[in-house]
Formats: structure tokens, sequence, C-alpha cells
């Protein structure tokens, strides 16, 4: 995935994470978007243990293992 597909997945996430606090837990948006937020490794954790052929853990780790943080926090993020 590329930079600016990874972005807009995240934006897209968010959208939907809102949404989906908006229509079925009613809580304020900020406290709503970060319950649902942290709910996500939580359920990944629970799919890893209950199907380990799936390697759900690597999946992530791989993603991350190609951005360069550095390159995108002095040239994106505060750039």
């Amino acid at each position: 995935m590329t930079t600016i597909a990874i972005a807009f997945a995240l934006v897209g996430l968010a959208a939907l994470l809102g949404y989906v606090n908006y229509r079925l837990l009613r809580l304020p948006p900020t406290a709503g978007v970060l319950a649902l937020t942290q709910a996500g490794p939580l359920l990944l954790f629970i799919l890893e243990w209950l199907a380990p052929s799936w390697l759900v853990r690597n999946r992530p780790a791989a993603l991350y293992g190609r951005i360069e943080f550095k390159v995108r926090l002095m040239r994106g993020i505060l750039g």
C-alpha cells in the first residue's frame, strides 16, 4: 500500500467508527471513536486466539515495517 492509500484507509476507518458510534453507542463523538478504536486490537487478539492459523498478528507488522516513520513525520506531519 502506498502512503496515500494508508491515509485514505485511516480516514475511512475513522468515518466508519464515527458512524457506528452515532448509530449504536450514542457516546460523545470523541469518546465513542476512542472506545471503538481501542476495541479493535482486542478483537484482533480474540481472533488470533480463535484461529491462530490466520496469522492476524503478522499482517500489521508487515505493513508497519514498510512505512518510514521518520520521513513521514519530518516531511508530512511537521511539513
